[in-house]
């Protein structure tokens, strides 16, 4: 009975090692495949930290906290960073208002500096608000829909807002100069 229990205790072993060998392999090869999967079988996001709010993440995986820089543009039903740091996001079919959408810390709130900025009036740009901003965060890796009516095909979730200023004055001459090209020359 005791050579049973060593075979059988040797033999668990065996599997268990074989299969943390060949999880440990598949998160290096293919991380983002891995942790999709294992929150898919019903496990935990794996990817998602403490401020991110489980039921708002699902099975979407975020990258590692990392610092960017990016200019938050906001108006009628959009939240979009129009130029940031980040690399391209993953490509989707579907109608998209831009790249990528920003969730403020699920835990502290927006921070007040942004929405300063963002509130505050720039000639020309019909209720624009537009925000320079660097902060640390995490953004989705996995291509999916965020945001308002799930038209962005990535999020970046914000931790914490270490800098915020105006807008870059290429970037609103270019605004103001497609609303005027569309047509608009005067705003409510």
């Amino acid at each position: 009975m005791t050579r049973t229990i060593k075979v059988g205790s040797i033999a668990i072993l065996a599997v268990a090692g074989a299969a943390a060998l060949g999880g440990a392999v598949w998160l290096q090869h293919d991380r983002i495949g891995m942790l999709k999967g294992l929150c898919k079988a019903g496990l935990p996001n794996f990817s998602r930290p403490a401020i991110v709010d489980s039921d708002h993440l699902g099975c979407a995986i975020l990258g590692p906290r990392r610092r960017v820089s990016y200019v938050l543009l906001t108006g009628f039903e959009t939240s979009s960073m129009v130029r940031s740091d980040l690399p391209p996001p993953p490509r989707r079919i579907g109608f998209q208002f831009g790249d990528t959408t920003k969730t403020c810390n699920q835990v502290k709130g927006c921070d007040r500096r942004v929405d300063w900025q963002l509130a505050r009036k720039i000639p020309g740009l019909c209720g624009t608000g537009l925000a320079s901003v660097t902060a640390y965060g995490w953004v989705t890796e996995t291509p999916g829909r965020f945001g308002h009516l799930g038209s962005y095909s990535r999020e970046f979730y914000e931790d914490e807002v270490v800098a915020v200023g105006p807008p870059p004055p290429d970037l609103v001459a270019s605004m103001r100069r497609r609303l005027v090209e569309a047509g608009v020359t005067s705003c409510p």
